[in-house]
């Protein structure tokens, strides 16, 4: 068995010099897998003359191929030949489906119409592939009576005419193991046929993409950490992946600029196709890195701000290798940080409300940290202390004209709307005891 199927996939390449057509973009590579199959004999037989009506498919004949030991891979060719006996061309439809169920039509309805045994037949062995040139309908089209198509290779067309692509029809199907079934039916009874033979060839995409990449040589010695770029001629790589010595592979694009810290690492990069083949290539680098980092403020509010509510900032570096930040608050000790930040009282409670200094410094995989932090003043405004305040100054202004007025009922309503507004005071400002004592 395993002769006739390597006897079988070189009949297939010989095929494909014979009729002479230039490659496509989806031919096989020249790194690509490719195995030849013979149908399961025992599903050969008689396709079921049962059409209730003219053009509507009866109960097809099912041949089917055990494709196993394929790489689970983009398909990127398909051959498929097999033999035929019936004596109307159009009164046959045969299509090729995979294992997942995707179907793809090989022909169908050619002339557009049910054919009767006058016309031209099917008799031989009938191949279909993508690179080849001949067009079924056309050839149909050029037959006389009684004629018989023949059994060169043909392009796949569907049940209008139109040429189609077998690698495009079955670009989806995401592993190709399986079981294969060529599906023949008959669209109009009175006239039988069969199926004697079928052999069916894929080619799967294994060709690993190629990558370049420049940046130090292999095995520099860097102050600060290496930056590396990278790309690939190959026209379907889907993304890059990278790593740092043996930790996990990561999606990156280039440049690259590892975050290392000081010594000796391997790097690798690496271009991923479609297909899931993978083209690495890997660096060794030693790493002296004693230049700082720099800070950056990416949000929040501007230096010398004045604001209702505690602020918050986004914290960053154009420094691909910062690890952390570190925070001060008041002249206050610089404590870890993280991004986005909004500041609080020493004990950890909310922030009170007055001026306050903030400063934030990045801090780099190799513990260098920016000399010149990022410095931000702002003042906090207590906003219903304030309105107490200010209601309890006019409650106050309201009592001094009462007592003017002399007016004892008016007097008395002053005195208990200054001791509600004392009240209000003492509850919103509690936290703030200087700005009580001022008023």
């Amino acid at each position: 068995m395993r002769c006739r199927v390597a006897m079988l996939f070189i009949a297939v390449a010989s095929l494909l010099t014979a009729v002479g057509v230039a490659p496509a973009a989806a031919e096989p590579g020249p790194y690509d897998t490719s195995k030849a199959f013979y149908a399961d004999h025992t599903t050969y037989g008689w396709i079921p003359d049962d059409s209730p009506t003219c053009g509507t498919a009866g109960t097809p004949l099912e041949v089917e191929f055990d494709v196993a030991d394929l790489p689970a891979k983009r398909i990127t060719g398909i051959y498929v030949r097999f033999t035929v006996h019936h004596s109307s061309i159009g009164d046959v439809d045969a299509s090729l489906v995979a294992p997942d169920g995707t179907e793809h039509v090989l022909f169908a309805d050619t002339g557009g119409r049910c054919i009767d045994a006058a016309r031209p037949h099917l008799h031989g062995s009938y191949g279909f592939i993508d690179t080849a040139e001949r067009d079924w309908w056309a050839e149909a089209a050029a037959l006389g009576e009684d004629e018989a198509m023949d059994p060169d290779p043909y392009r796949t067309s569907d049940a209008s005419g139109a040429q189609t692509s077998m690698v495009e029809g079955f670009a989806d199907v995401v592993d190709p193991n399986g079981t294969w079934v060529l599906r023949v039916s008959d669209d109009w009874n009175g006239v039988r046929g069969n199926v004697t033979a079928a052999e069916l060839g894929i080619s799967v995409d294994t060709t690993t993409p190629d990558i370049v990449v420049s940046g130090p040589a292999y095995g520099a010695t860097v102050t600060g950490q290496p930056t590396y770029e990278f790309s690939s001629t190959h026209g379907d790589v889907e993304e890059f992946r990278c790593r740092i010595d043996d930790g996990p592979e990561v999606p990156c694009t280039s440049p690259w600029t590892p975050a290392l810290r000081n010594g000796g690492h391997r790097v690798t990069m690496a271009a991923v196709d479609t297909s899931g083949n993978v083209a690495p290539v890997t660096y060794a680098v030693i790493v002296n890195d004693q230049v700082p980092p720099d800070t950056v403020v990416t949000g929040g509010p501007p230096d010398q701000a004045v604001v209702t509510e505690p602020p918050t900032w986004e914290l960053g570096s154009p420094d691909p290798d910062v690890l952390s930040y570190l925070c001060s608050l008041d002249a206050g000790a610089w404590q870890p940080c993280t991004s986005p930040y909004t500041p609080t009282s020493p004990d950890g409670g909310p922030l009170a409300p007055g001026p306050h200094l903030w400063g934030v410094a990045a801090i780099d995989v190799n513990g260098n940290g920016d000399p010149t932090p990022v410095v931000r003043t702002f003042t906090l405004r207590d906003v219903a202390c304030e309105d107490a305040q200010a209601t309890l100054q006019t409650a106050e202004r309201k009592l001094q004209r009462a007592e003017a007025s002399g007016d004892r009922a008016r007097i008395r309503a002053a005195k208990r709307a200054v001791r509600r507004a004392e009240r209000a005071v003492a509850t919103e400002c509690a936290d703030v005891p200087a700005r009580q004592g001022a008023r």
